[in-house]
């Protein structure tokens, strides 16, 4: 199964990963989008089988932030998520909405992106950071409690996020990608 990122990696890592498409007997991609992308030698071997979503009960699940107005972006944290595009539009909000907060919960993959996201929120102590990979329980914590989600995403073909808030009945915003 082929994951979108590796179109992110550096060359070299690339050119490896060619060597093992190469010798694979056949492909899977999550979209006939991400297919395309791929060189069209790849193409023959290649099969599109989107990805699942599982409905899941919110039974059970204890709230983190209890009594809390918040927008979350979660997920790890790359720069082509997009999430400094919702910390400036929620900078721009102001306090429209009082006490409204936007929780940014995930461990960060690009160092310099997380600390260009920091230098962007200082100063506002309604915009928190949980820098950590976080457990399935707590996931679903912060996706349950969330009054939005977003999901920015400069480049991307599909999200496995996407599916789990739809599945949670998350209320959702994302990018026309």
């Amino acid at each position: 199964t082929l994951h979108e990122d590796y179109l992110n990696l550096p060359f070299f890592v690339r050119w490896w990963h060619y060597v093992f498409y190469c010798a694979a007997d056949e492909l899977i991609v999550h979209t006939q989008t991400h297919k395309e992308l791929l060189p069209g030698w790849l193409e023959e071997r290649t099969s599109v089988i989107p990805m699942g979503c599982k409905v899941q009960s919110y039974e059970g699940i204890t709230l983190k932030t209890v009594g809390t107005k918040y927008i979350l972006l979660i997920g790890f944290i790359n720069d082509w998520k997009g999430y400094e595009t919702v910390i400036e539009a929620f900078k721009e909000m102001g306090g429209d909405v009082p006490g409204l907060k936007l929780y940014i919960v995930g461990r960060a993959h690009d160092q310099k992106y997380f600390v260009k996201l920091k230098g962007l929120s200082e100063g506002y102590d309604n915009i928190v950071f949980v820098e950590d990979f976080v457990s399935d329980e707590a996931y679903k914590s912060y996706v349950v409690g969330a009054e939005l989600v977003c999901l920015p995403y400069k480049r991307i073909t599909m999200s496995a996020v996407a599916g789990d808030l739809i599945g949670l009945g998350a209320p959702i915003l994302c990018s026309t990608l």
